[in-house]
């Protein structure tokens, strides 16, 4: 028999396992590795060695089998109780709940115990009024009663210290969320504006005056910064006189989340401005292009969209940003529009009062209504047919949806037709009526005044001191105004190279009716300025804005423009010049922007569009003579009727005698005044 057989089997497969730790020398009979194994076996050696590999496969094979094993029940439950509180926001209530019925039954059972005398229902009665009570288990006799009231005593003291702490948590809680502002904003009908500009002061302010004939609205604000800023600084700017009774509501959040939007009841919002954020042209309206991504995801919008972008190139994304949503969207590039109008003020002194009185709620402004009383009637009546206001155009019902939207100083002889709607100017919404019917006729006033033809536009000089990111575009706008043979010049610290290279398509645009110069210099410094013949420009214009097509504070912007147009206006004095014209660009954060009359009204962003470009009719102020002899006296419907014949429409009128300020939309349009050779009339045009 070998040496093999003597080896029980359970040794020999014991032997086999720890081959691997145990290696036997080479040729040694198996008989010496089962008495090496005996002998481990009485050691603690043994034990060890064998419980440390053991534990070493099992973690290998859980670990191989794709699932780790946790054997500490008191990790599992530290584990399920972390998740349970991060979970429910109610499970610290819960919990105590739960603990303290415990307490109660357990305290219950035992005071039955101990009171013997006492039934259940009792027993757990007097747990409850022990634990609510700390007085109560004074009266008890008895060791085990008084023990058991002790114990539940001490646990109710410390059920009503946890519960006091949990309430003033909560509170404590609900308090910061409303003063963080994440608490969601229940209203309707309210103006939203998503983000926050130094404009947004004077936004506010003539949204309160567009609301005041209503009683008062409610503006609504969504910002990425703290609430207490900003309420901090409406509260040092706005003051409830300024509000008239319109409420302002901030919020924290950002513009492109879009569950921050629906904190904002978005869905029923009257109108929602987006706000550029400033800097960098590219990176702002991609910052704008992101809210209104958001604000397509959010479902059933009911207001119109006004978005305010820095380049106009951006329009069209704009647009398909927001094609999914049905709502109306008005992109609008202000920094464009306002170099528009500076070009257009340019031109006639007088027309920057005019355009501010159009462009603030705080006295006349346009209005768009239909009224079906006037369906049928010609355009020439209609201007005869209102009390307290002026037409001066026609928006196209459904049966005109071929033609142009909006069309100011429309055909005297167009017969509105229904769903027309009239485009007036007026002091509020709700302060002009319709005149009685026999009144809807101009009163004939014929004059040899009307063959007087206009004298024509003579060159002008024009200086432009400065840059601005968009600056090709107001030279295209400003040669479409100026008539042949003119000239501009442009001063700026920036190279002819450097001007191209700022430009979008890299190339300054050629000219038709003017000449165009560049001058490399700095229009702070009065040497440099004096190098120019100022004395022959006809006008200057100051650029707000750096001049490397960089985004610039606003203070140090009109700090720069405010010096140049002092040196400006030293030089020309000294030079025999004292009365060109002179037109500054300022970005103060007080500048009225466009932004809020088209907020109120949507078709606002038509009359902008039709209003300030050389197509189609504008603006103008022009001599009296054109359309009334010197002492002459005509009522103000009866001037209409004169540039109604010259294919004008009157608005307005200024005497320098009497009144500096011009003034539109007069109260009283049949008393005759006395006109005179210079007073000027102000009307919508071609020309």
């Amino acid at each position: 028999m070998s040496s093999m057989e003597h080896v029980p089997l359970a040794t020999r497969l014991r032997a086999r396992r720890m081959s691997t730790v145990l290696p036997t020398r080479a040729g040694a009979p198996l008989a010496d590795t089962a008495m090496t194994l005996r002998r481990m076996r009485k050691t603690r050696t043994h034990t060890a060695v064998l419980g440390k590999v053991s534990e070493v496969e099992r973690a290998r094979v859980r670990k191989q089998a794709g699932s780790e094993v946790v054997d500490d029940w008191k990790a599992v439950a530290a584990y399920r109780l972390d998740y349970f509180f991060a979970t429910f926001p109610s499970s610290k209530y819960l919990l105590l709940a739960v603990v303290t019925a415990v307490l109660i039954v357990v305290g219950g059972l035992l005071y039955y115990v101990a009171a013997w005398d006492r039934s259940l229902s009792e027993a757990l009665w007097m747990s409850w009024v022990m634990v609510a009570d700390p007085g109560t288990h004074a009266e008890e006799n008895g060791l085990g009663p008084r023990a058991v009231g002790v114990a539940l005593t001490l646990g109710g003291m410390l059920f009503f210290a946890l519960l006091v702490g949990l309430i003033g948590d909560g509170i404590a809680q609900k308090m910061e969320s409303l003063k963080e502002g994440r608490s969601a904003v229940v209203e309707s009908g309210h103006s939203l504006i998503l983000g926050w500009t130094p404009n947004i002061v004077p936004m506010i302010v003539q949204i309160a005056l567009a609301n005041e004939s209503e009683g008062g609205g409610t503006v609504v604000i969504m910002a990425a910064m703290p609430k207490e800023e900003m309420d901090t600084m409406l509260m040092e700017e706005l003051s409830p006189e300024m509000l008239r009774g319109t409420r302002v509501v901030t919020r924290s959040g950002s513009p492109i989340d879009v569950y921050d939007l629906r904190k904002c009841s978005v869905p029923t919002a009257r109108s929602i401005v987006v706000l550029s954020p400033g800097g960098s042209a590219d990176e702002a309206d991609a910052q704008v292009v992101r809210s209104c991504l958001a604000l397509a995801s959010s479902p059933s919008l009911s207001g119109h969209v006004v978005v305010e972008l820095s380049d106009v190139d951006n329009l069209d994304i704009v647009k398909l940003a927001m094609s999914s949503s049905s709502v109306e969207v008005i992109p609008v590039v202000a920094h464009d529009i306002m170099g528009r109008i500076m070009i257009q003020c340019s031109r006639e002194p007088g027309l920057a009062s005019i355009f501010a009185h159009l462009l603030e709620f705080d006295r006349n402004e346009l209005y768009v209504q239909v009224w079906p009383q006037l369906e049928g009637v010609s355009f020439a009546a209609v201007l005869a047919a209102f009390d307290g206001a002026v037409p001066v155009g026609i928006k196209y019902g459904n049966s005109r949806a071929g033609k142009s939207p909006l069309v100011m100083l429309p055909p005297s002889d167009y017969v509105l037709q229904t769903g027309d709607a009239v485009v007036v100017i007026a002091e509020d919404n709700d302060s002009y009526t319709l005149r009685p019917r026999s009144a809807w006729a101009l009163p004939g006033s014929p004059s040899p005044a009307l063959d007087a033809p206009e004298p024509p536009h003579p060159a002008e000089h024009v200086l432009f001191c400065g840059w601005r990111r968009d600056v090709e575009d107001m030279i295209v706008e400003l040669d479409q105004w100026v008539a042949p043979g003119s000239s501009l010049t442009v001063l700026s610290p920036l190279t002819l190279a450097e001007r191209h290279e700022a430009t979008r398509d890299g190339v300054i645009p050629s000219t038709t009716n003017m000449n165009l110069y560049h001058v490399t210099g700095n229009p702070i410094a009065r040497s440099q300025l004096e190098a120019l013949p100022l004395e022959h420009f006809d006008v200057v214009m100051v650029l707000g804005g750096d001049n490397a097509g960089a985004p610039s504070s606003g203070m140090a912007s009109d700090s720069q423009t405010m010096v140049t147009m002092l040196l400006v206006r030293d030089i020309q004095t000294k030079r025999g010049n004292p009365d060109s014209v002179i037109v500054s660009e300022i970005l103060d954060p007080r500048t009225t922007s466009v932004l809020h009359i088209i907020a109120e009204q949507s078709v606002m962003a038509d009359i902008v569009d039709a209003l300030f470009t050389a197509e189609g009719p504008e603006i103008h102020i022009k001599h009296m003579w054109l359309y009334a002899d010197d002492g002459e006296t005509l009522s103000f419907y009866q001037l209409t009727s004169r540039a109604l014949a010259r294919g004008h429409i009157l608005i307005g009128y200024r005497r320098p005698d009497t009144d500096p300020d011009p003034v539109l939309n007069p109260l009283d349009k049949s008393t005759p005044i006395v006109w005179h050779k210079d007073d000027y009339v102000v009307v919508i045009s071609e020309d």
